[in-house]
């Protein structure tokens, strides 16, 4: 084989691995922003759901204008993006809700207030 050949086989196999390396890492950035996507909305529906709770009169299975006793099933707070755990407030009129990441990628936290408003959202880890 001539010299030319050798550096265009030389030149192939490097595009080639620098080709692969950024797929990589594409691949990998993608895996963390969706699970961030997914853990954000599994918050903002357990976050709806306990708004209704708190808005729901406690003749009709409510917490009737607070947090305190709002639970749901484990399904909702466990899924393939991750476990969502909240603390109520020693007043029942703010929630804190954790969204930790299955895959190890980080948390997700954020405050609801008694008016339904999700605040303070805050990341840790690769989010």
């Amino acid at each position: 084989m001539g010299q030319q050949q050798l550096l265009l086989i030389i030149l192939s196999v490097l595009i080639v691995g620098v080709a692969i390396a950024v797929g990589i890492t594409i691949y990998n950035t993608w895996s963390v922003q969706s699970n961030k996507d997914g853990l954000m909305n599994d918050l903002n529906g357990i976050s709806s759901l306990a708004y209704g709770y708190y808005s729901r009169a406690q003749i009709m299975g409510g917490g009737n204008g607070t947090y305190v006793g709002f639970d749901v099933s484990t399904a909702i707070k466990s899924n393939e993006n991750g476990d969502v755990t909240w603390t109520v407030s020693g007043d029942g009129k703010s929630i804190t809700f954790l969204a930790t990441s299955r895959y190890g990628f980080g948390t997700v936290s954020t405050v609801m207030s008694n008016q339904g408003i999700l605040t303070n959202f805050v990341f840790t880890g690769e989010f």
